[in-house]
C-alpha cells in the first residue's frame, strides 16, 4: 500500500502539484517515520518545488514581468514572449496539443496560468483589456 501511495505522490509531483505529492509523503511518514524511500522522495519534491519556483522567477523576469505564462489544454505550462498576448500557434512539446493563439486570444482550451502571481495575461496591462480569459 505504501508503494502505491508513493506512486501517486510521484504522479502529482510530475504534474507540478508538489503540495499534493508532499501531503501524500507526509501521510506515509506519519505512520512510518523511518520509511527511507518516502523521506528521500519527499526531499526531492521539496528540491523540485524550489527549482520550479526559481525557473518561474527567472523566466518571468526575462520576459519583462508577470502574465506571460499559459497552460495548454492538458495543463502543461508555456510562456508567451513580447507583449504576452499569443499571436501564433505551435504544438506543446509534452503532449502535441495546440498552444499559443492568434490576435492576443489563446487557442481553444489554452488558458492564462497564474503561477507567477498574475491575475490576467500581460498584454492586458498595456491595452487596458486585462482580465481573466
Amino acid at each position: 500500500a505504501i508503494d502505491a501511495l508513493l506512486q501517486w505522490a510521484l504522479v502529482f509531483s510530475a504534474q507540478n502539484d508538489f503540495a499534493t505529492g508532499l501531503a501524500i509523503c507526509d501521510i506515509i511518514l506519519k505512520g512510518n517515520h523511518h520509511h527511507a524511500k518516502t523521506a528521500e522522495i519527499r526531499e526531492e519534491m521539496i528540491a523540485g518545488k524550489r527549482v520550479m519556483r526559481e525557473v518561474i522567477e527567472v523566466v518571468t523576469k526575462d520576459v519583462g514581468g508577470r502574465g506571460h505564462w499559459f497552460q495548454c489544454p492538458n495543463g502543461h505550462y508555456y510562456v508567451v514572449g513580447e507583449c504576452g498576448g499569443p499571436m501564433q500557434t505551435s504544438q506543446c512539446p509534452d503532449c502535441r496539443a495546440t498552444v499559443g493563439g492568434e490576435s492576443h486570444r489563446p487557442a481553444e482550451g489554452n488558458r492564462h496560468a497564474d503561477i507567477d502571481g498574475s491575475s490576467h495575461p500581460a498584454w492586458g496591462n498595456a491595452t487596458g483589456l486585462g482580465r481573466a480569459l
